[in-house]
C-alpha cells in the first residue's frame, strides 16, 4: 500500500496479485494486446468511463464537490 500525501485528504494506493494458470494466462495476454492495440487506434473506448486528469486531481475535485467524505 502506498499513501499519496495530500494537504486536505489522504489517499491510498493499493495493488493485487492474481495467480492464473499457463492458458488463462496466455488468454488475458492475448485480451490484453487487443485492447492495447484498441487504444493505440482510438485513445478513448466508447461506452466506458475512464478519468482522463491526473487521479489526485480528480478526488480533490470530488472532496470539493462534497462527493467524498470530509
Amino acid at each position: 500500500m502506498k499513501k499519496i500525501e495530500t494537504k486536505i485528504i489522504d489517499l491510498y494506493e493499493y495493488g493485487v496479485k492474481f495467480q492464473i494458470d499457463q492458458p488463462a494466462q496466455s488468454q488475458l495476454f492475448k485480451l490484453l494486446n487487443y485492447f492495447s492495440l484498441e487504444l493505440r487506434e482510438t485513445p478513448l473506448v466508447q461506452n466506458c468511463k475512464f478519468i482522463i486528469m491526473d487521479g489526485k486531481k480528480y478526488f480533490m475535485h470530488l472532496y470539493f464537490k462534497g462527493l467524498l467524505g470530509k
